[in-house]
This record gives structure tokens, sequence and C-alpha cells, in this order.
């Protein structure tokens, strides 16, 4: 028997005999088929049973739990749980649920930075939830790999610097191009509620004072397991960093890796320019290392390299 799930937290082989909890993420609708010899129960949040062939559909909710029970099976069987693509207009490239915007394209990615960074040219509305203003902590994970165009304006500002989760899903963001400016990266500043995790970036950024291809400057927060594919110059005799510039105290920098070509005047590093912070299970590569490497690091503890 074959469970398969798609947005779901796990998914689990189940066997005939025994019972498989199944725990989802996101609303899902289960479309049960099946022939039995005798029968098979399915649940959610109460049990019925069915014999002979028979077909079921039940709607779940976050955290709910789906079981399958079985008792002398001759045929086989299938159970399949599905979610439907979530429905967004393209032209703002964002969802909302549970209070963290999910971002699908190109528009929304900068749609989310102009929350942050308080530059919407009009209030959007995404799910019934209204933006307007600044929002430095609104939280934000990715559904897709993306590629800009254009240049990149930096997540976050010196004076309001991005406060809140942004989880890249392991999705890459292409494309990245800055020419020009003070305190140039992906995103620009982050403070110590921040955190940035599972992010790949590429592209190009040259800038002034504190450039980095994660993050120009820190103040605190924690970045982990982030991927640098950006080359990075910096210009000026400032702080320059393949992850982040300048990290000050308060700042966490776990399992990422720079593979960019890192180039600066003084203060110059592969993962980081200038540090006060706490850097850990890190990898400065040379381009000889692979993406799996990066994995085997998750492994490790107070374990840098450096090549």
């Amino acid at each position: 028997l074959l469970l398969t799930a798609n947005y779901a937290d796990t998914y689990t082989k189940y066997d005939g005999g025994s019972s498989t909890p199944y725990n989802v993420k996101n609303n899902v609708t289960i479309a049960w088929t099946g022939a039995t010899a005798q029968s098979d129960a399915w649940r959610a949040g109460a049990n019925t049973t069915t014999t002979g062939q028979q077909t079921a559909t039940v709607t779940l909710t976050p955290n709910d739990e789906w079981c399958v029970t079985t008792s002398g099976i001759t045929a086989s069987h299938e159970y399949e749980v599905t979610e439907p693509a979530p429905s967004y207009d393209p032209t703002v490239g964002l969802s909302y649920a549970n209070s963290i915007l999910t971002i699908y394209n190109e528009a929304g990615l900068k749609n989310f930075r102009d929350i942050v960074n308080g530059s919407l040219t009009q209030a959007i509305t995404v799910d019934g939830e209204t933006f307007s203003g600044t929002d430095r902590t609104v939280s934000a994970t990715l559904a897709n790999n993306i590629t800009l165009t254009g240049e990149w304006t930096p997540i976050g500002k010196s004076a309001a610097p991005y406060a809140g989760n942004f989880d890249g899903a392991g999705h890459t963001v292409s494309g990245i191009s800055i020419t020009s400016g003070m305190d140039k990266g992906f995103f620009g500043y982050i403070q110590s509620q921040a955190t940035i995790a599972n992010l790949i970036v590429e592209g190009n950024i040259s800038g002034s004072t504190y450039v980095g291809g994660i993050v120009a400057h820190s103040k605190g927060g924690n970045i982990s397991y982030c991927i640098n594919k950006i080359n990075v110059t910096n210009t000026s005799t400032g702080e320059t960093g393949g992850i982040v510039g300048y990290i000050s105290i308060g700042t966490t920098i776990t399992g990422c890796v720079n593979f960019g070509t890192i180039t600066g005047v003084n203060y110059t590093g592969g993962i980081v320019g200038y540090s006060s912070g706490v850097i850990e299970r890190c990898i400065n590569s040379n381009g000889e290392y692979s993406l799996t490497y990066y994995e085997l690091i998750k492994n490790y503890t107070n374990f840098c390299l450096v090549k």
C-alpha cells in the first residue's frame, strides 16, 4: 500500500497490518479508492469502515491525523493524498496564511521587499490581509526558484532592518544584479529578531561600504544553511563577504557555503568580511566541493572549512 503526498510535512509508505499517522501542513483532500477481501477503515477525526470496492473523499485541516488500518487484504491498494496548487494572483505573486507570506514569482519577491522597506506604491491585499505601510517583521517562504530581472534593491534598510523569518525552502533566487551603491546584498540590513535560512542566491553584486551575497550588514539574528553563488565586489575600503559583509554582536551564521568570487580592499572574507558574531560549520569553497558536501555539514558541529 502506498501513501503519497504533495505540500506535506511527511509521507510514509504504509504496510498492511499497522496504522500510519499522516500530519498535514495545509488543507488537503484525500481521495481513497480500494478493493478489499474484508475491510479497510479510514479516519479523519472519526472512523468509517467500508467494504468491497469503495471511493471516499475527506478534507483535513492542519495538524489532523489520517490513518489507514487494514486486515485480510488480498488485493493491492493505493491511498493518495493530494493538495491543489494554491491560488494566487500572478501579478501580486503572493499568498498569505498563518502570518506567513508565500512567494511564487519575481513580482511576489519584489512586493515582499517593498512591504519590508515601506516602498509599496499602493496597498495590496493578500488573502484578506492588507499591506500598505512598512512591515519589517513579516515572515515569508519561497515556493519556487525565482529569476530576477533588472537592478535589485536589497530587502531591509539601515533605519529599518528586516526582523522577520525568511525561509528559502532550498530554492534559488538567480539573476541578482546590483551595480553600485552603499550597503548592498540580497538583504541590506537585518536585526536580532531576523532569521534567514535555506536560501541559494546567484548573480553579481558590486557596491561600497558593507557588501555581501546574502546580507550586507547583520545587526543580529541567525543565518543558516544558505549558499552564495554571487560574485561580490566592494569598490571601497569597507567590509566584504560571501555570506555577510559585516556581522555585529548577536549574529550567528551556521552551515553556510560560499561559491562566489569575493573581491575587496580591506576586511574581505569568503564567509564574512568583519565579524563580531559567531560563525560555525561554514565552507568557503573555490568550487572544489559540490552541494552534496554542503548537506554533509549539517552533521558536524564547530566546523569551518576554508579553501
